[in-house]
């Protein structure tokens, strides 16, 4: 009570004020109050424009609808591994044309300046020559030159016609040869790298499918074990049902929760795949037309897709291009053995005089020579040791092309025999699918009538779901397999 009394005498010493100041307080806050809200709207003034001009950016656009016909045919326009194959086509073209451009005729203009002995030297004209696939050349050379005031013309002919080893198609044309080798190659390449395309647009499109049935299944038993939980909850209120059956249902629910969350995820991932391939920004929303997972019976015998294999199979048409190429590398390394002689024949007209035209036409010189000339090895090791090599590498080409059929024939007999198992096991989840309906049926009548519990229904239903689920897969597994058989006989590209 002292304190008390100590502390109101304490207060009581000072004047109180609190009344005066509150109005200058009242005025203070008011004031900071009023310049907040100003602030505010100035902020959100000047920020309206921009957020005018995002919000185009962040609606939600409608996603781009996808057939499997349209998807495919998207990924042999926009794909960037197709472009690069075309790029790496383009570049082989160009240089078969550059292999060609050796057997055109070469205009080259000849021009020189100098001083001779202290006399000015002047010259110009041009050169005319021409390759021919035989090994021969041609060359025609006009010549204007003037020098310390007098004028020249020349005008020399040669002629240049290998005998033994440079002469002939076979070798002369080698560098046509290689770079048609090249083009067929770019070419080929091409069509397996469009035909690995199809195939990974085909499996990305029915991934996405089958995780949208999985999405739907998923979410359809989430809501239905949701419901069993709350059936289970009333039952167990009235008596009729034990706590077990409602966490038995809530633990379900949850299970069925997490695997539509996974395959959310694994549905995203497979629509961010098919972008991928079909060079669709990651950004823009796809999705995919309902696509029949009929399963086609087969209409050929083993033999017969084998054979056609062997005729259209890219690996096959490579290792016999291949062999091709070796057989001929084999004859040209043969021919470098014939000893290398060239005879060469020149003729030169020239004359001399001080006034241009007088020389156009008077003449006063002519020369010509008739010559042989050969830089041949009598050893000719090289030669001999390059045609072994060639023979050996023939012979490897050979071995190559045998295990390249062995190994077709292999993977088509085991493409087959993995499409008759798949077969068998989409057989098999049908029975099984009419089983567990048949079961979940019973089930239900006996809960429905109180003759058990909640647990056969649910173990019911998560067998039936299951067991579309496997069914689903399968029927995709099958499909994917027709490609994947086409892709390896060679008929998925037409």
């Amino acid at each position: 009570m002292l304190k008390n009394k100590l502390f109101f005498s304490q207060k009581s010493a000072f004047p109180d004020r609190s009344e005066e100041a509150m109005p200058l307080f009242c005025f203070l806050r008011e004031r900071l109050t009023l310049k907040k809200k100003t602030f505010f709207r100035f902020f959100v003034f000047m920020l309206l424009p921009v957020a005018i001009s995002v919000r185009p950016a962040l609606s939600d656009e409608p996603p781009i609808m996808l057939s499997l016909e349209q998807a495919i045919e998207m990924a042999l326009d926009r794909n960037r591994s197709i472009q690069t194959a075309k790029n790496n086509l383009e570049s082989a073209a160009l240089n078969l044309n550059t292999a060609h451009s050796d057997f055109d005729v070469k205009f080259r203009p000849v021009a020189g300046a100098g001083v001779t002995d202290g006399d000015s030297d002047i010259s110009t004209g041009i050169s005319l020559s021409k390759n021919m696939s035989q090994g021969m050349r041609v060359s025609v050379s006009p010549l204007i030159s003037r020098r310390d005031g007098d004028y020249g013309s020349s005008l020399g002919l040669r002629l240049d016609v290998p005998l033994f080893r440079y002469f002939g198609e076979l070798v002369n044309t080698q560098y046509i040869r290689s770079s048609e080798f090249s083009l067929r190659s770019s070419e080929r390449s091409l069509t397996s790298t469009k035909e690995t395309i199809v195939l990974d647009t085909v499996t990305s499109f029915y991934a996405i499918l089958e995780q949208k049935k999985n999405v739907e299944m998923n979410r359809f038993l989430a809501e239905r074990f949701k419901s069993h939980a709350a059936i289970a909850q009333i039952k167990t209120d009235i008596g009729l049902a034990q706590p077990l059956d409602v966490y038995r249902s809530r633990i379900r629910e949850k299970d069925a929760e997490v695997d539509l969350t996974e395959s959310l995820e694994n549905l995203q991932n497979a629509c961010d795949q098919l972008k991928s391939m079909l060079a669709i920004p990651q950004r823009t929303a796809i999705d995919i037309c309902d696509t029949p997972v009929d399963i086609p019976a087969p209409d050929m015998e083993a033999h017969q897709i084998e054979t056609i294999a062997f005729e259209h199979s890219i690996t096959i048409k490579s290792a016999l291009d291949q062999l091709n190429e070796s057989q001929r590398d084999a004859r040209i390394a043969e021919h470098y053995l014939l000893p290398d002689l060239t005879l060469s024949m020149d003729y030169i007209r020239s004359g001399l005089d001080d006034h241009l035209n007088r020389n156009m036409l008077l003449t006063t010189d002519d020369i010509w020579r008739v010559y042989l000339t050969s830089s041949t090895d009598f050893a000719r090791t090289a030669e001999k040791n390059s045609y072994r090599q060639s023979l050996i590498a023939l012979k490897s080409k050979e071995l190559e092309l045998a295990d390249t059929k062995d190994q077709l024939s292999k993977e088509v007999r085991s493409q087959l025999d993995m499409l008759e198992k798949t077969r068998e096991r989409i057989r098999l989840m049908e029975a099984q699918i009419h089983d567990a309906m048949g079961k979940l049926e019973l089930a239900e009548v006996k809960f429905n009538n109180g003759m058990a519990d909640n647990f056969d229904v649910i173990e019911a239903e998560t067998e039936h779901h299951l067991a579309r689920l496997h069914l689903l897969s399968a029927q995709i597994d099958y499909i994917i397999g027709t490609y994947r058989l086409r892709k390896i006989i060679g008929t998925l590209i037409g």
